[in-house]
């Protein structure tokens, strides 16, 4: 059981470095002024299976705190 928690506290981490990973490129491509549609779309798709999943972890953390 403890195991399983410290595995999703580590699944939690990951989520939050891909998080950050994320908008540090979208603030670089709005400052360049290179977004495009199409990057636009693919960073949205991004950042929903980012908060999917760590709605998903904290809930499951929230169940065996």
């Amino acid at each position: 059981m403890e195991e399983d928690k410290k595995d999703l506290w580590r699944r939690k981490a990951e989520l939050d470095a891909k998080w950050d990973k994320l908008m540090e490129h979208l603030n670089e491509l709005k400052e360049s002024g290179r977004l495009s549609v199409e990057e636009i779309e693919r960073l949205e798709e991004e950042f929903l299976k980012i908060q999917k999943e760590y709605w998903r972890l904290m809930a499951e953390l929230r169940k065996r705190s």
